[in-house]
């Protein structure tokens, strides 16, 4: 007759297909009669008898091939799947089942402490800080002292790693001290900020802000020119000249870079400089961007 259909994973009787299409139910699921719709075969040699009944067999006198594994046949749905979602009876917690073996099982095991450290454990891999660590400071304090007195060696040739740092500092500052006569030379005087966020990029709008100060009477040494042009120029900075300490105040924050911001300030006062002797032309009037040349000399070189 007709070659039997097996469905794999079933261990309950089964039914074959029979030409006119009755598929008699399964006891055991309601998924035998889809499963011998969609699954059922007739050989080539055996068509001439299809038109016979065919009777129900089991399948333990069946020899099966387990190597089989035929896609298009279906496996028995399980019991709990059976029924659609809308006719299930809902499960009960006991029924559901909780995560209590599994905790229990993992309390059993022994503890292990991993060679580089516990993995879920951040602070072993975080970086010491003074909240963390009291003697992080005073670590960081004595490597930067170290570093300093090995610069002041490699460029005076005087080896102060002896001196203390209480010393070492006291000699530093009378070094690179300035006395009256220098702060009266001093012409500018740049102003910036440094704003430190946490966990920031450094791209604060205060950081890329630049402020310069010129002292006029300084200026006017420098470059040689006249006391009108000092007026003219303070004129023109109007509220950024500053009559009590007499100085004009340059700010720039137009690009991101300070660098940039800090060479258009120099641009502008440049520009002032020559502003000024071109409205009141002076003598000794000496300046050039490139560098001070003799005066009377400017624009003949």
């Amino acid at each position: 007759g007709v070659a039997p259909t097996r469905r794999s994973g079933s261990a309950a009787p089964w039914t074959v297909a029979s030409p006119r299409g009755d598929h008699p139910a399964d006891p055991f699921s309601s998924f035998a009669a889809r499963g011998l719709r969609t699954g059922a075969r007739l050989d080539k040699d055996d068509d001439a008898n299809a038109g016979e009944e065919l009777e129900s067999i089991e399948e333990s006198s069946i020899e099966i091939d387990e190597s089989d594994t035929d896609s298009r046949r279906d496996d028995p749905l399980p019991e709990h799947l059976a029924k659609p979602s809308w006719l299930r009876k809902r499960l009960n917690r006991s029924q559901k089942g909780s995560y209590e073996g599994m905790l229990t099982e993992i309390d059993s095991y022994p503890d292990f402490d991993p060679p580089g450290g516990n993995l879920y454990n951040v602070a072993d891999f975080g970086q010491r800080t003074i909240e963390t660590d009291p003697n992080f400071l005073a670590e960081w304090r004595a490597d930067y002292m170290k570093h300093q007195k090995e610069l002041w060696a490699a460029s005076t040739g005087n080896d102060v790693s002896p001196m203390s740092d209480e010393a070492f500092i006291e000699m530093y500052d009378a070094e690179f001290a300035e006395d009256e006569e220098e702060e009266s030379k001093r012409i500018l005087t740049w102003e910036v900020v440094n704003v430190l966020e946490a966990a920031g990029d450094g791209k604060h709008p205060l950081n890329r802000k630049v402020v310069l100060r010129v002292r006029l009477d300084a200026l006017q040494g420098e470059t040689g020119l006249s006391d009108e042009a000092l007026e003219y120029i303070a004129e023109i900075c109007g509220r950024r000249f500053d009559a009590k300490r007499r100085e004009i105040r340059i700010t720039c924050s137009r690009s991101g870079n300070r660098e940039h911001n800090r060479q258009w300030c120099l641009k502008v006062l440049y520009d002032l400089i020559m502003e000024g002797n071109r409205e009141y032309p002076s003598e000794s009037y000496r300046f050039t961007p490139e560098g001070p040349v003799e005066p009377g000399t400017v624009g003949k070189q």
